[in-house]
């Protein structure tokens, strides 16, 4: 119980030093160290949670067939007509003529 205790103070401590190490500068260092400070914690917060994203939809995903070199979801680049888009050469309506033959 003591080492857990230990442990969990260790770290409350760690980040707290980390994190609030630019407030210990004097006045006009310790303004642009923690915009800087800030800003590369935050970007990089930023990457590790974007790649961590990514990992997790890239394991989502089964293995892609041998025969189909897209998935089943992405229509884009597909050379496939979609089903439901009428062709060039066929009317999506019947042209009714206004002559009576």
């Amino acid at each position: 119980m003591r080492r857990f205790i230990r442990r969990r103070w260790r770290r409350i401590v760690g980040w707290t030093a980390l994190l609030g190490w630019p407030a210990l500068l004097p006045h006009p260092a310790n303004a642009i160290a923690g915009c800087i400070w800030y800003a590369v914690l935050g970007l990089t917060g930023m990457i590790c949670f974007m790649s961590r994203i990514q990992v997790d939809t890239a394991d989502r995903h089964g293995p892609v067939p041998a025969g189909d070199s897209t998935p089943a979801t992405s229509t884009v680049g597909s050379s496939r007509p979609l089903a439901s888009v009428p062709g060039p050469s066929s009317p999506s309506w019947p042209q009714e003529s206004d002559s009576p033959w």
